[in-house]
């Protein structure tokens, strides 16, 4: 008479379902890890990509109004130009005339009044940049109206010197008391987000433009 053994011992023993869960806490543990690293790497990847993008921007913009600076030579005392190098008081840092324009029509030719106004944030320890724009056609208009294009924020540290004709630096310049115009500003940002820095440094030619 045959008999059949049956297997009692068909299942996991207690030792096996520790080493079991023991390695699956280090594989969890370590995809945990991997997805935290990737979130950090995306972070800092977009992080750099708006600092970056606000660098550009504001570079771009700079050099459009710098470049087209108007001053008429026989008023050149009207048509001043005005900054300093910047002491965080929520005060003007840049003030010109300028024919480029955000708001008037390309094809049309404009004298405009540009004031970079740094404000500082609240409840922060930034500042944002302002680009004051006061447009008219004729300079004796009365009635101006102001618009306040914002276009950085995150900014920690701006520095603006300007350059004479015969290359000294300066750290402010007023044409009540330069009686000249400078060939030359040179613009210093640092900015800061979320623990990672971006600074820009930009040499800024000044082309005075004359209307024909």
């Amino acid at each position: 008479m045959s008999t059949i053994q049956i297997n009692r011992y068909a299942g996991f023993t207690l030792i096996e379902l520790l080493v079991s869960l023991a390695i699956c806490s280090i594989l969890l543990v370590g995809l945990y890890i991997s997805f935290i690293n990737i979130l950090d790497f995306s972070e800092n990847v977009d992080t750099e990509t708006i600092l970056i993008n606000m660098d550009n921007m504001l570079t771009i913009l700079l050099d459009r109004d710098i470049s087209s600076i108007y001053i008429d030579p026989k008023e050149i005392e009207r048509f001043k130009l005005g900054g300093k190098n910047q002491i965080f008081d929520d005060a003007n840092i840049l003030t010109f005339y300028t024919s480029n324009s955000l708001i008037n029509k390309p094809d049309a030719f404009f004298i405009n009044n540009v004031q970079y106004h740094l404000k500082k944030n609240e409840e922060k320890d930034d500042y944002s940049l302002y680009r004051i724009e006061i447009p008219f056609g004729n300079l004796d208009l009365e009635d101006k109206r102001i618009f306040k294009i914002k276009v950085a924020d995150y900014i920690k540290n701006m520095n603006i010197f300007f350059f004479d004709k015969k290359g000294f630096q300066h750290d402010f310049w007023d044409i009540d008391d330069m009686k000249s115009m400078p060939v030359a500003i040179l613009i210093e940002f640092s900015f800061e987000l979320k623990g990672k820095t971006h600074r820009l440094k930009h040499l800024f030619s000044i082309k005075y433009n004359e209307k024909q």
